[in-house]
């Protein structure tokens, strides 16, 4: 397995078409290392943990356990991830715990801390 480099990128302005592009070929690479696809899911404000539940659980239906999950990590190792917080980082749990997604933490999750679902409970067929 050939790791993907890992960008660090804070939100701020909106990327150029250029950026956007490469951002996401990005993923695409990093999906493939994982033997992960990209899919379409519910744009609902849980699209992020409805897609991490998708890959690891072939069902987006799982989202609330996956986004408890994320908040759990972040919550465990604040040394790691509260740099990447633009804002006041209890105040980012909070929101996070109810509906608030950043694509950016979680992508960073993955890159800093390996897999952080590898403690997962995965439900098999």
């Amino acid at each position: 397995m050939v790791p993907v480099p890992h960008v660090l990128k804070i939100n701020g302005e909106i990327p150029s078409m250029d950026e956007a592009t490469s951002d996401h070929q990005r993923l695409l690479d990093r999906l493939q290392v994982y033997e992960l696809v990209e899919r379409k899911v519910q744009g609902d404000g849980n699209c992020q943990f409805r897609s991490l539940s998708d890959q690891l659980y072939r069902t987006p239906e799982h989202h609330k356990f996956v986004r408890q999950q994320v908040v759990n990590q972040l919550k465990s190792n604040p040394e790691f991830y509260e740099g990447y917080v633009p804002m006041e980082y209890g105040e980012y749990l909070k929101k996070m715990s109810k509906y608030y997604s950043t694509l950016t933490i979680l992508s960073d999750l993955v890159a800093i801390q390996g897999d952080p679902f590898l403690q997962i409970d995965f439900f098999i067929d």
